[in-house]
């Protein structure tokens, strides 16, 4: 699940014209923040955020799948506001619900990738309106075009107007696919691309976000319990498909892991306007040891890629319990992690960031609001 905000910086105290970076850690708090509770316990759904609130579909709850959307209103200053959450009178399309699925948002629109509930279409992609105001737009959900091949499992971004997913709940490859959208809602008439099925031990469970033009994917495993260290990235087409080689396998994720939420943060670098900088966020996952609670950030590179340094973890932001199938997703100035755990969780932690550039009085980095 991607998304972009800002990063704080601790500066040297060498004059302006010769600052030293020395923290990318973006967050300003010394541990999270529970806020409101999601309604019931939920994992395996997926959340984006528009406009000013947070929206979460589907999911597992202890034995049961779901096909309910609730949302949220997000205060500036971090966390939910005392109107908690609603339940959108506009259930999800399949009756039998939707879990391990991928939704992103595009130009007000949410879009819903795959299934993994049985008796349920599995490539099945949904989408609907959403109201700035908070809520689903009375037109409801619509079916659009069908992912290539079983979607459960996929992770998806979007991109210079297409939306881009990789892998599948399924065996034993990974499936590559893009498709343009809509202004208007729905995949165009096209359908999708598929670039192919490409061997990688990692084609369920892995993480994607977007820095760029490109797209960068933490773990997975191979729809049981196993765990893979693999990071990859995608360099994206903006009129669709890719450029260059189809994956770009780099560094390692330091443990074995399926089942994280990692996201992606940019900021500004350097005396405005900066310089634009990326760094990618991984907040638990299943283990080969169970569940982790460890937190992970690496810095990527312009071009594609990691940074020497590789992937690094967070001690003082370990998450506060151990968790796997929960959904982080950002605003402009905090990330929120709904649920986990098997279904067994209804917790919503957060943590602030700063806004997305960075000014200079003197010699201070001063995060504007």
């Amino acid at each position: 699940m991607a998304a972009v905000a800002g990063l704080i910086l601790a500066l040297t105290t060498t004059p302006l014209n010769d600052v030293v970076f020395h923290n990318y850690n973006p967050w300003q708090l010394s541990s999270w923040i529970q806020t409101t509770n999601y309604p019931k316990p939920i994992d395996w759904g997926s959340c984006v955020v528009y406009s000013g609130y947070i929206y979460c579909v589907g999911g597992w709850n202890i034995g049961t799948s779901s096909r309910a959307v609730y949302y949220a209103h997000l205060l500036a200053t971090g966390g939910i506001d005392s109107g908690g959450w609603q339940l959108s009178p506009i259930l999800y399309p399949e009756v039998n619900g939707v879990m391990n699925h991928s939704c992103v948002m595009d130009s007000g629109y949410i879009y819903c990738v795959g299934n993994s509930v049985p008796y349920t279409n599995g490539r099945a992609v949904y989408y609907a309106h959403l109201l700035l105001t908070g809520g689903i737009d009375t037109g409801g959900w619509h079916q659009t075009a069908d992912y290539p091949l079983f979607g459960g499992g996929a992770s998806c971004v979007v991109y210079s107007g297409h939306i881009f997913c990789i892998g599948f709940d399924n065996c034993c490859s990974i499936q590559l696919a893009f498709a343009p959208l809509k202004s208007s809602g729905g995949i165009d008439t096209v359908g999708w691309y598929s670039w192919g099925l490409y061997s990688l031990s990692s084609f369920s469970g892995q993480s994607c976000g977007l820095y760029l033009d490109y797209m960068y994917c933490v773990g997975g495993g191979d729809g049981s319990t196993l765990s893979n260290r693999d990071f990859f990235y995608v360099h994206l087409s903006p009129n669709g498909g890719y450029i260059g080689g189809m994956i770009t396998q780099t560094a390692f994720y330091p443990i074995p892991i399926n089942s994280q939420s990692c996201f992606v943060y940019s900021y500004s670098e350097g005396i405005k306007p900066g310089i634009t900088r990326g760094v990618m966020y991984c907040v638990g996952g299943r283990s080969s040891s169970g569940a982790t609670s460890d937190v992970y950030f690496a810095r990527l590179v312009n071009t594609g890629g990691i940074t020497g340094a590789g992937f690094t973890k967070i001690t003082r932001l370990t998450y506060p319990t151990p968790i796997w199938g929960h959904s982080c997703v950002m605003d402009a100035r905090n990330i929120y992690c709904v649920g986990g755990i098997y279904g067994t969780d209804n917790a919503v932690y957060y943590q602030r960031a700063c806004s997305s550039d960075i000014y200079w009085s003197g010699q201070t980095s001063v995060c504007e609001p």
